[in-house]
This record gives C-alpha cells, structure tokens and sequence, in this order.
C-alpha cells in the first residue's frame, strides 16, 4: 500500500495493484465536497469499478439502485449516517439482532 497523488482530481488515496493491471482505491481523502464528487464521478464513469463505499458510514454502492438515491446526496454527511443507520438496522432485524452477524454483513461478508 501507498499513498498516491491523482493531482488532476485533488485527492489522495491509497492505491494497490490488482490482477491485470487494474488498481483498487481505497481510503481516499478530500479536500473538499469538489475534490470527493470529482472522484466520484470518475468511479462512476469507470468502467471496471462497480462496487464502492462513500461517506462517514461507508454505504456500498449497490445500495443506489434500490434506494433510488444519488451517490452524490450521500456525500452529504447526515444523509449518509441516516442511510447507513436504516441498512444496518435492517440487518439487525434479518440476524435477530446478532451485532457481530449484522455488521459482518454491513460490511460485506458472507458469513
């Protein structure tokens, strides 16, 4: 892992080598409300890059199509809390209220 300037988008991220020359951006830091949408229009615009997490609570992008919400509004922070709040609850409810299960699955994995 390092980090890596992508000067043309205002950002730093850490940025790591995937199979067949792709990269994997993770952990990105903004300047400000700009720098963030100009990056995520550039994942959004990518045509390998189909699954990423945005804001404080870290929602999933394949989230957007059934919420019908704009990834830009969850650049907004207390949208972005109150999404998170109302998936992680919805995974409390499927795993009987089983935390470690809920947020396993808040994050992404499958057992």
């Amino acid at each position: 892992w390092s980090y890596q300037p992508l000067p043309t988008l205002d950002l730093y991220c850490q940025k790591r080598r995937l199979i067949r020359g792709k990269f994997l951006y993770n952990g990105c830091y903004f300047r400000d409300r700009k720098g963030a949408e100009n990056f995520l229009s550039f994942l959004l615009s990518s045509h390998y890059i189909d699954n990423f997490s945005m804001g404080l609570m870290q929602v999933n992008s394949v989230w957007l199509k059934s919420l019908e919400i704009s990834p830009y509004t969850l650049l907004d922070p207390e949208v972005n809390v109150i999404v998170g709040a109302l998936i992680l609850k919805l995974y409390l409810e499927l795993e009987n209220f089983d935390y470690a299960k809920a947020l396993s699955r808040y994050y992404g994995k499958k057992d």
